[in-house]
């Protein structure tokens, strides 16, 4: 039998048959003592795919399938069981190796600490199996499939980093499969209702949150970039303002995709900033701060406090104040803005992101497009546009 003939991981020896595989994060190379015969090979490659199997269960133990192994002394003063840490104390380690943001972080803890350190918590994590994992998902009544999405990226986060300290061989999560979410379609408001808001605003609140809402609506920042953009950020002779960091949680950062933009200022968002001048340009830092003690806005709540009392003071239809970015984007689709111009005033990572989330709305400035085009056909012909000719 040639070696392009033989079974995957399967090698032949003088008198005996090598099998390999990875387990532990190492490659081994164990000896089968039999005669290298095609079918003790057929029987090698049987026996290695039941030890990959053992393997992914995590219930694989190497004397059982080759007791005179001299790997066997080794393996076993590797790592004393009692040296084995608990899921909770290895989840404990995860969490402060991550750099992610203050929010996320405190998210994935909570989620961790509330679902899965009370049941698996003491267990040493090299006995925690995929049936613990799936009977432990199956218990806890789930608020909506996006949560117990969510919970599960740290869950399989802490089995990695096991997986990368080589306490276990396989990922006892990665068979928990993701529910399916029905994604939220952006509620953008309309030019009156945006009226109707910046109206209210004038009457009922300092100029300072009529600016701030005003300049939302015309530049399509994120709510966390609104509250970190800086006077030394606008050029007003290129008419941009440049957005390269964020505030969240009090903290500054970078922007969600980490990358810096220059977003075109068009004559709303540059009045508001206009506007915005007698009450933040002197302190020549955050351009939108707490009108009544005079510092930058740390988080979103005060904005969250006035949007809820002017939707509801309106009568409109409730929204969440980060409508506004959706409302800059689908105003520029429907008058007809270039998709990748406004993809890059979004800080899209790509303008297959703009295409897919706001479709109905590019179809709309579509559809008015080409409709259009008849229109002027008919007037080009002599026959006016809305007259039935007598036939």
């Amino acid at each position: 039998m040639g070696k392009s003939q033989l079974p995957k991981g399967v090698r032949l020896r003088e008198s005996s048959i090598a099998i390999r595989f990875m387990w532990r994060g190492k490659r081994y190379e164990e000896t089968w003592k039999v005669a290298p015969t095609p079918a003790n090979v057929k029987r090698a490659a049987r026996m290695r795919e039941e030890i990959l199997v053992r393997i992914r269960s995590g219930c694989f133990e190497l004397t059982e399938f080759f007791p005179d192994s001299r790997n066997a002394t080794a393996i076993a003063g590797e790592l004393p069981e009692e040296d084995v840490p608990t899921f909770s104390e290895l989840a404990s380690k995860y969490l402060r190796s991550l750099t992610v943001s203050a929010s996320t972080l405190r998210e994935y803890r909570n989620g961790v600490n509330r679902y899965f350190v009370p049941r698996l918590g003491e267990m040493p994590v090299d006995a925690v199996r995929y049936s613990h994992l799936v009977d432990l998902m199956s218990d806890i009544a789930w608020s909506s499939n996006k949560t117990r999405n969510n919970a599960i990226v740290p869950l399989r986060g802490i089995f990695k980093y096991a997986i990368a300290d080589r306490l276990i061989s396989h990922d006892p999560s990665a068979g928990l499969k993701f529910a399916k979410v029905q994604k939220t379609e952006p509620d953008p408001l309309n030019l009156e209702e945006i009226e109707l808001v910046l109206g209210w605003l004038s009457r009922n609140e300092h100029e300072v949150f009529l600016n701030f809402f005003e300049f939302a609506f015309f530049s399509g920042l994120r709510s966390s970039e609104l509250l970190a953009v800086r006077w030394d950020d606008v050029d007003w002779i290129q008419g941009k303002v440049r957005v390269q960091r964020a505030r969240v949680e009090g903290k500054l950062k970078g922007t969600k995709t980490y990358t810096v933009r220059d977003v075109e200022l068009n004559a709303r968002s540059r009045d508001a900033l206009k506007r915005q001048k007698k009450h933040s340009l002197l302190r020549g830092e955050e351009i939108f701060i707490n009108p009544n003690v005079g510092t930058p806005l740390i988080t979103n709540k005060p904005i969250r406090m006035i949007w809820n009392r002017c939707l509801r003071s309106l009568g409109l239809r409730h929204r969440v104040s980060y409508q506004t970015r959706h409302t800059f984007c689908t105003l520029n689709l429907i008058a007809g803005a270039n998709v990748m111009w406004v993809s890059k005033q979004m800080g899209h990572s790509t303008t297959q992101m703009t295409l897919t989330r706001y479709s109905k709305w590019v179809e709309m400035s579509n559809q008015a497009k080409e409709s259009s085009k008849l229109d002027a056909f008919v007037r080009q012909n002599g026959v006016k546009v809305g007259v039935t000719a007598n036939l």
